[in-house]
């Protein structure tokens, strides 16, 4: 059985990348249980004139984990969705 796609968590939105590091430097120190052995990642969205980057937390093994270790941060008022972990590297 082939392995599936790592999974991530988008834990962070901002209007430039270095937001995205203040962000992951942040939140990698506050949640660091919840974070740890993770690598950033970024996705840009948006057009030229309004760019948005999303910040990608993972890899994670399953679905099931990054369910985890999301619920594990929403409980600390941190937004978090599931998806794949995609992107460059912070």
């Amino acid at each position: 059985k082939p392995a599936g796609k790592p999974m991530g968590v988008q834990i962070s939105s901002g209007a430039s990348i270095d937001s995205l590091r203040l962000s992951w430097s942040l939140l990698s120190d506050r949640h660091s249980e919840a974070l740890r052995n993770l690598e950033a990642r970024y996705i840009a969205r948006g057009d030229e004139a309004s760019p948005t980057f999303d910040l990608i937390a993972g890899p994670l093994k399953s679905k099931a984990e990054a369910q985890k270790v999301c619920k594990s941060l929403a409980a600390k008022n941190v937004p978090c969705k599931v998806g794949d972990f995609l992107g460059e590297n912070l």
